[in-house]
């Protein structure tokens, strides 16, 4: 019955508009960077895999990252996904600009991507990443370079964030659900006339102020029952 609920507040949550607008951006030539923004259960990770799925229907190949606070730096990872190297390519890049005398983090950014141009690994990509806010600065900054750097190619990387990370991206922002958005869950859930659905979507919003976790938590506990 879980998984019942799960998939009717992904019905309802990043709307197919949204949905399908960044589908249409995925696909438009050119690259971009694109931020989901919201706070803690207005629903990203919800949209995030509801975007994963729509690119799997539509059969658009597409990159996902997880980052996490474990990992002080990410941007080894995020290089070795972006050109498909391991770590012995990545270690002679790193040994090349220190031999160059590189100290400036973006003078290393434009080393690594011209190599990578050269040597044809530069290529378009669609990557999702998820929890944007555990990626450090350095990360950061080359995700913003990368994508200003290759305008030339169709890079599209979608970060979802609980706030905004990129001083050059194109945002969106997420909200709580408000009461219509409960009732349309509620109606996939539970057959009751207009008048209690109504009723009980506005107990449910007083009670969780559209917080999604929390409904699909008081969800489960009542189905569940």
């Amino acid at each position: 019955m879980d998984s019942v609920i799960n998939k009717a507040i992904l019905h309802h949550i990043g709307k197919s508009d949204l949905i399908n607008d960044l589908e249409r951006r995925i696909l438009f030539k050119g690259s971009e960077l694109i931020e989901i923004n919201g706070d803690s259960g207005s629903g990203k990770t919800y949209l995030f895999k509801k975007l994963c799925q729509q690119l799997e229907t539509r059969e658009i190949t597409y990159l996902k990252y997880y980052p996490t606070v474990l990992e002080i730096n990410q941007f080894r990872n995020i290089i070795k996904l972006f050109f498909s190297i391991n770590d012995e390519e990545y270690g002679k890049y790193l040994d090349l600009a220190i031999k160059s005398g590189i100290t400036s983090r973006y003078d290393f950014f434009y080393l690594l991507t011209e190599k990578m141009r050269k040597e044809r690994k530069l290529k378009d990509l669609v990557l999702l990443i998820d929890n944007g806010e555990v990626l450090d600065s350095y990360t950061l900054d080359f995700l913003q370079y990368f994508v200003q750097y290759s305008s030339d190619r169709q890079i599209k990387i979608v970060v979802f964030s609980s706030k905004g990370l990129f001083p050059f991206s194109s945002k969106e922002r997420l909200n709580f659900f408000s009461v219509s958005d409960i009732s349309l869950v509620l109606s996939e859930l539970f057959n009751q006339t207009e008048e209690d659905l109504q009723a009980q979507s506005e107990i449910l919003y007083n009670i969780t102020q559209g917080n999604i976790y929390i409904i699909e938590y008081i969800l489960n506990e009542v189905i569940n029952k």
